[in-house]
């Protein structure tokens, strides 16, 4: 728009102040008006006053759309782009067409998380809305091995495709929980075909065993996830995604917010579909290398401040309701699927 509109005020400039020369003819022609009448010169000023006012209108006319709103104001929504709600590129461009909305993948950049290291709830968060201070892909915690003669179990279930969840605490701890005599209770896991006989693996505090426990696929892996769903004083849910490593299990993943995995351009790996409570953002995650890849559905969507956008974790689609007449049943909903061979989302009807 900012284009053609130059052009077009290049092209006025040139029509009305194009280069002349003023002749000798032209100068006799000034002097005789000079000596024209009063009553001329009153004729020459309604003529002069006539095509002024000729000029504002075109002018107007110029400057107004056929349905009399300025081209300056809402140019964008004219033309049928939709801006994104704090776009992370200022070159990106969203075109809605018969392609689809584009996706565009990004390298997470995020500092790792160090051995023992304090994380802060001050420090600037990696994407917005999302909690996590550091890359969400871990390489700490390590379950430590413990023989069962040195625990007490408290509670235990099994859970298909892992073993047995255990609770228990440890005979030996003299750690005990703040202003009480309690122990601290632990969370532990006997993973079929990994565990030795008569030990069970270590993994963290016992409030864990509480949450749902399953088995399930994350970027192409087998790996256990503990999904937490009250883990922020602020109402966000966690997921903490464990893998095997080298005879034990550890921490693979962990996301400040709801999760789900869908592998949503059947290659086999499934990606991270991160839901938040905060600024209602959805991010989808790919890991390549050992790197983690990131996209913001909101912002592909081109949503605003007024629109609601959620994610549908039986079908792996993505919706965006205008929220901003306050009526749920009358808003206008749009659903989305993602599409590998264009990387966009495409509309379908559900």
């Amino acid at each position: 728009m900012s284009e053609s509109r130059s052009d077009w005020q290049d092209a006025v400039k040139r029509g009305l102040f194009g280069k002349a020369e003023f002749n000798e003819e032209m100068k006799r022609s000034v002097l005789k008006e000079i000596d024209q009448t009063p009553a001329m010169q009153f004729h020459k000023h309604v003529r002069f006053i006539g095509m002024a006012a000729l000029c504002v209108i075109v002018g107007a006319v110029l400057f107004y759309s056929t349905n009399g709103t300025p081209w300056g104001e809402h140019a964008s929504q004219q033309a049928g782009v939709v801006e994104p709600t704090q776009p992370n590129d200022s070159s990106q461009v969203l075109e809605r067409d018969a392609i689809g909305l584009p996706v565009t993948f990004r390298y997470l950049e995020a500092k790792t998380l160090q051995k023992d290291e304090v994380i802060w709830e001050s420090d600037e968060d990696i994407l917005p809305g999302l909690s996590n201070k550091h890359s969400p892909l871990w390489k700490l915690y390590t379950a430590v091995e413990l023989p069962l003669d040195e625990v007490e179990i408290l509670d235990q279930r099994h859970v298909e495709g892992i073993g047995s969840v255990i609770r228990f605490t440890k005979m030996n701890d003299t750690a005990t929980q703040h202003g009480t005599d309690e122990k601290y209770d632990y969370i532990g896991f006997v993973i079929d075909g990994l565990s030795k006989p008569n030990t069970l693996l270590h993994y963290g505090l016992g409030h864990l065993y509480d949450d749902e426990i399953l088995m399930t696929r994350l970027f192409g892996k087998e790996v256990i996830k503990i999904d937490v769903q009250t883990c922020r004083t602020d109402g966000e849910s966690c997921a903490f995604y464990i893998h095997e490593l080298d005879g034990s299990i550890t921490t693979y993943a962990m996301f400040d917010a709801a999760s789900y995995e869908y592998d949503l351009d059947n290659d086999g790996r499934e990606e991270a579909i991160v839901t938040t409570y905060k600024q209602n953002q959805i991010y989808v995650f790919k890991e390549e290398n050992g790197e983690l890849l990131w996209a913001s559905i909101r912002d592909s969507l081109g949503a605003d401040h007024r629109d609601i956008v959620s994610y549908d974790r039986d079908k792996g689609w993505f919706t965006i309701r205008d929220a901003s007449s306050g009526d749920s049943q009358g808003s206008s909903v749009l659903t989305y699927r993602y599409e590998a061979a264009t990387q966009s989302l495409v509309e379908v009807q559900p």
